[in-house]
């Protein structure tokens, strides 16, 4: 692999890696957040800093950038490392999307939805 393709791979792991990071930290703090007030949307999502629904559009942006990123993968990088940027980054969208669909059911008081979502995104391999 020459230099070029070295700097490429490198810069792709560390912003897979940056991006599973904010996710995991932002998802336990929407996670705290949760524990701490219940399912009362304006509670949750004013808590924090930024706001959870800031958080959300904060990583949609990340993912956007990982996700085009990720493209070059098959040429710059091993099945492995690719198959690592694969993994965080999908693990990284399911985390945002279960974390905008909390945030919708609590805005809409679905208690039910709540609950199951809250477990799945406990249950996230971090």
């Amino acid at each position: 692999m020459n230099q070029q393709n070295q700097k490429i791979t490198k810069r792709v792991l560390e912003v897979a890696e940056n991006v599973w990071e904010k996710t995991y930290s932002s998802a336990q703090k929407v996670l705290g957040a949760i524990n701490n007030n219940g399912y009362n949307y304006n509670l949750v999502n004013g808590c924090v800093t930024p706001s959870v629904d800031q958080i959300i559009v904060i990583l949609k942006t990340m993912l956007v950038r990982l996700d085009s990123l990720s493209n070059l993968t098959p040429v710059f990088v091993s099945h492995e490392q690719s198959y690592e940027i694969e993994k965080a980054l999908i693990n990284s969208k399911q985390v945002v999307l279960q974390l905008e669909s909390i945030m919708v059911a609590m805005s809409n008081n679905d208690l039910d939805e709540c609950d199951k979502l809250f477990k799945l995104l406990e249950q996230q391999q971090f």
